[in-house]
């Protein structure tokens, strides 16, 4: 597996690098400081596994949640999670809008952030009990699905296992991990059948 690890705040992001090199000693783990340093690694190491980024990271071309957009048009089929001071969760619901396959805030004990990333790894994804205490839930929006999802939630109609999807697309399992997770939060679901009932319906409409 291969990590990018993007905050501006060098002893955060060894306490990353630790946990991801606990949870995968194999890994390959990069890091960028500032938001150019982050396109000099996308440019430079080809299917991360897992993008980790820091919400507000220094970046004066696109501040804030709008690096993480920028990102996302760029990079559809990029895996991001996002790292944050902030608990708000208007800025929680504004990450997975955007495509973040969860949202950890760092305030976070080191063995809740450890369970949150091998929930993400597992192809989960992992979104913070403030948000899901939110008195008000995000609005209703359009189910929308990369080119690689789609072809991913094509084979998950025809039952196809990750590892089967993974030899007739090309892709790695974890990739195709990262890419169902994505799926099930799209369709706001939580396993394969609820997955499967829910793109039939939408294939129907």
């Amino acid at each position: 597996m291969t990590f990018l690890v993007a905050d501006d705040h060098p002893l955060f992001r060894e306490a990353l690098i630790r946990i991801l090199g606990r949870l995968v000693p194999d890994a390959r783990i990069f890091e960028a400081g500032n938001c150019r340093e982050v396109r000099q690694l996308l440019s430079e190491v080809p299917d991360p596994t897992l993008l980790l980024l820091d919400l507000f990271m220094p970046c004066p071309e696109h501040p804030g949640i709008d690096f993480l957009s920028a990102l996302s048009r760029e990079y559809p089929d990029l895996p991001v999670v996002v790292l944050s001071a902030s608990e708000e969760p208007e800025h929680m619901r504004q990450a997975l809008d955007c495509g973040a396959l969860g949202y950890v805030p760092k305030s976070l004990p080191t063995g809740v952030m450890t369970r949150a990333f091998e929930l993400i790894l597992a192809g989960g994804s992992y979104i913070p009990a403030a948000l899901l205490n939110a008195a008000h839930a995000p609005a209703p929006r359009e189910v929308v699905l990369t080119s690689r999802q789609r072809d991913v939630a094509a084979l998950l109609r025809q039952g196809k296992s990750n590892k089967e999807i993974g030899r007739t697309l090309g892709l790695s399992p974890e990739t195709v991990k990262v890419h169902v997770a994505a799926i099930f939060r799209a369709l706001a679901v939580n396993n394969r059948t609820q997955a499967v009932v829910e793109l039939d319906r939408l294939e129907r409409l």
